[in-house]
């Protein structure tokens, strides 16, 4: 494969949202496997169907901002979108049915993030300062309640557990919005980018990395697991320090590296705990 072939093959990966799904997928998948439960494929067919058909809704929403922000982005969805849109809306309400079946409570957490998104992008409470990253890392976090909540586990390692994705996510959505600051401000849509420059940006990010780390050595008294999430932390920590314009980051390096920090986490549950005890 080309170069050409291999950057357009990326390229689609992220504007269908694929990528980003796989993501969320692979946070729910951490968590159940950091509080040992048991695999059930509901969970992360809920969290694929559920991410898809929300960031979906919300590249239509962002079509004005995407004019400036990402025009090729903009054509994708032109061309792919509504299919894409209902073959996601098809998988979200077959995992509602088979939720409901399961658990009421369950059924009633995946709904969450769809709530979110309507507030989010159609009554556009992403224009609001602060309120869009909470907004945001609130829907996402579903990803890791959504387990604790079909098994009961309301433990104090679940609650710690929530507690350092919430801020790593968090992260997440406040480096992401350094892409799109020029397509943001001309669309009046408040972010802490555009509104307080790169440079605090940055050394927000790093007080809330900073806090979320406290929350280790609590988790490592419960599962040396936990170990995994210095790594992760320092992966925050290198795309924090990287993050610039678009222009001066190759084009992966928003849609692949900052938005697939869940998959990286993920691998290393297998290179470390998952594949030793298979071979």
């Amino acid at each position: 494969m080309n170069n050409t072939s291999w950057n357009n093959f990326i390229d689609n990966l992220v504007y269908s949202n694929v990528f980003t799904t796989i993501n969320a997928v692979s946070l729910c998948l951490i968590t159940i496997f950091l509080t040992n439960q048991p695999f059930l494929l509901i969970l992360p067919f809920t969290v694929f169907s559920g991410t898809l058909l929300i960031y979906t809704m919300n590249r239509y929403t962002d079509r004005k901002e995407d004019v400036i922000n990402n025009p090729r982005r903009l054509q994708f969805l032109n061309r792919w979108g509504n299919v894409i849109l209902a073959c996601a809306l098809g998988c979200y309400l077959l995992s509602l049915f088979f939720l409901l079946q399961i658990k009421l409570a369950t059924f009633l957490v995946a709904l969450i993030p769809l709530a979110i998104a309507v507030l989010y992008s159609v009554l556009r409470l992403k224009r609001v300062l602060f309120i869009k990253n909470l907004s945001v890392s609130s829907g996402i976090l579903c990803a890791v309640l959504i387990v604790f909540v079909t098994y009961n586990n309301y433990t104090m390692f679940s609650l710690l557990l929530a507690a350092f994705f919430f801020l790593t996510i968090l992260i997440n959505t406040i480096i992401f919005d350094v892409k799109d600051i020029e397509g943001d401000k001309l669309e009046n849509i408040h972010t802490i980018p555009g509104t307080y420059g790169l440079r605090n940006t940055k050394i927000i990010c790093y007080m809330l990395l900073a806090t979320s780390i406290f929350f280790i050595p609590g988790l490592l008294v419960f599962t040396r697991k936990s170990l995994l999430l210095i790594a992760y932390s320092l992966y925050i920590g290198l795309y924090t320090t990287y993050a610039d314009g678009p222009e001066h980051l190759p084009s992966w390096f928003y849609g692949i590296f900052v938005d697939g920090e869940y998959l990286f986490l993920l691998v290393c549950c297998g290179i470390f705990f998952v594949i030793p005890q298979i071979v």
